[in-house]
């Protein structure tokens, strides 16, 4: 077992200086230091996606070097992981369809004797039957209720 420990601050500065070198970007002090705090917020993946996001506004704007309103622009674009998942969450009457949004309804799936319960079940009885495989192919022995 490998014990690892989360990146220190100086640890995610030196990370996406490291990235911006890499890539062959130039970017200032103010800028590398709002992308490590981001990093610190979210996720250093997340940061290092926007340094490349930020390059290319900073050439757009025609600036040979990533500066603090090409972060900032970004930021406005782009949503991390976690916001992106409270977004949804927040607003997901608004964002993610059902089945009704299609005209489809639960009397619609009575009618045509479907019932959820027994989706549901045969569902679970597919997992177990597809578990009960694996275990023999693995000669393992499984207990069923």
């Amino acid at each position: 077992i490998l014990s690892t420990d989360p990146y220190t601050k100086d640890d995610l500065l030196q990370i996406i200086q490291v990235r911006c070198e890499e890539e062959g970007v130039e970017i200032d002090e103010e800028a590398i230091d709002a992308l490590t705090a981001i990093a610190e917020e979210t996720s250093l993946r997340y940061a290092l996606q926007l340094i490349t996001t930020s390059n290319v506004v900073s050439q757009k704007r025609k600036s040979a070097k990533v500066e603090i309103q090409d972060v900032s622009k970004v930021l406005k674009l782009f949503a991390d992981v976690h916001t992106s998942e409270q977004t949804l969450i927040d607003f997901d009457k608004d964002f993610v369809l059902d089945s009704n949004d299609y005209g489809i309804d639960q009397q619609e799936d009575d009618e045509q004797g479907i019932d959820k319960e027994r989706r549901q079940q045969g569902i679970r009885d597919k997992e177990d039957e597809i578990e009960q495989e694996n275990s023999k192919k693995d000669g393992k022995k499984m207990d069923v209720d």
